[in-house]
């Protein structure tokens, strides 16, 4: 799955001049411009390597980038979704089925950094769970697509690094505003994604799993 932080970099890259031919760069310019920690930069860049979306070489300067076919093809197959977007008068949805997680959400959640950056984002504490919802991949990239989401950068503590975070301003079966987290690393399967709210979503809309849940994207600035 090619996700919007790979998209974001692809973009970036082309506008450098990437989809002709090789650039020449760093690291540090490539956070700056994309408001990125240098570490998730790094690792971005790697990613597209394995994934032979991009190919990569050292230079005394930094790296030089160049995008590849199947880089170009992903740009092709964005612009494609983002013109069938642009086109929709109704306000982007996604659906998703309810999944069971491993219990990890709360324990993010409740991360003190990430638990500010959390209540900044819902304007009230978040409930200390996540929902976990199964989507169709296609259907979330193109969801995403239409949205600005709020970053995070990621934060370091004397055990460990916690990643950076995209998330989304989304109302919940057109009632209760949420946000969509992306994780820039995550343990979850594909398709599945996280949504955090100032209430026990499970409970409050009386899902199980494979409840259908309706997503709609709001506009937003600093929160929700």
């Amino acid at each position: 799955m090619v996700f919007s932080t790979d998209i974001d970099l692809l973009k970036h890259l082309a506008a450098k001049g990437a989809i002709a031919s090789k650039i020449s760069t760093t690291t540090s310019d490539i956070s700056k411009s994309l408001a990125i920690s240098q570490q998730s930069a790094s690792r971005r860049i790697r990613a597209l390597a394995s994934e032979e979306l991009i190919s990569s070489y050292s230079s005394p300067r930094g790296i030089e980038l160049s995008i590849t076919e199947k880089g170009r093809g992903v740009l092709q197959s964005y612009l494609a979704e983002l013109k069938g977007i642009m086109a929709s008068k109704l306000p982007p949805k996604l659906t998703g089925k309810v999944t069971s997680g491993v219990g990890e959400g709360k324990y993010y959640v409740l991360q003190p950094n990430y638990n500010s950056y959390f209540k900044k984002i819902l304007k009230s504490s978040a409930y200390a769970g996540t929902l976990n919802l199964l989507t169709e991949e296609q259907a979330l990239r193109q969801f995403l697509m239409a949205a600005t989401p709020n970053i995070f950068d990621g934060f370091e503590t004397s055990e460990r690094t916690f990643g950076a975070l995209k998330t989304y301003s989304v109302v919940i079966n057109g009632e209760q505003k949420a946000a969509l987290v992306m994780p820039e690393r995550t343990t979850h399967k594909k398709g599945v994604i996280e949504i955090i709210s100032p209430v026990n979503l499970r409970k409050k809309f009386s899902l199980n799993d494979n409840a259908v849940v309706e997503i709609e994207l709001i506009e937003s600035s600093g929160g929700i």
